[in-house]
C-alpha cells in the first residue's frame, strides 16, 4: 500500500533529497486532486499557510475553469506527521530554500524544481516519471 510505503521512509529530514521531492509530490497527487498542469505551476510566491494546511493560489487557468477565476488549491494538514503534506512541504522548501536564492525569475518560483543541479522548474512529467 502506498501510505505504508510513505509512511516507512522515515523522518522527512533524512530524506534524500530525490526521496523528499518524490514523497511530497505522491502526497500532494493523494491530497490535491489536481492536474498535473497546475502541479507543475504552483508558485511558492503564492502560498499560504494556515492552521488547517496549506492554499496554492493558482497562476494558471485549469482547462475546465475559464470564468474568469484562477482558483486555489488546498492542501491539508494530517495529524500523522510521516503522511503530512504539510509538513513534507515545509521541510522541502527549506531544504530548497538555497537552490531559489538570487533566482528573480519566476520560473525559480515554482514549487517543484529539479533535484539536481541547475534546479529548474520540473515538467509535468517529470513529475508523472516521481510518482
Amino acid at each position: 500500500m502506498v501510505t505504508e510505503y510513505l509512511s516507512g521512509l522515515g523522518e522527512f529530514d533524512n530524506l534524500s533529497t530525490k526521496q523528499l521531492s518524490q514523497k511530497l509530490c505522491m502526497l500532494m497527487v493523494l491530497t490535491v486532486p489536481e492536474g498535473s498542469s497546475i502541479r507543475t505551476s504552483l508558485n511558492i510566491g503564492h502560498l499560504k499557510f494556515f492552521p488547517e494546511g496549506v492554499k496554492f493560489q493558482h497562476t494558471i487557468f485549469r482547462k475546465r475553469c475559464h470564468q474568469g477565476k484562477l482558483g486555489e488549491s488546498v492542501c491539508p494538514k494530517f495529524a500523522e506527521r510521516m503522511l503530512c503534506p504539510v509538513s513534507c512541504l515545509s521541510t522541502y522548501l527549506n531544504r530548497a530554500k538555497d537552490w531559489r536564492k538570487g533566482a528573480t525569475d519566476n520560473q525559480q518560483q515554482r514549487l517543484f524544481l529539479s533535484f539536481k543541479k541547475p534546479y529548474q522548474p520540473v515538467t509535468s512529467s517529470t513529475l508523472s516519471r516521481w510518482l
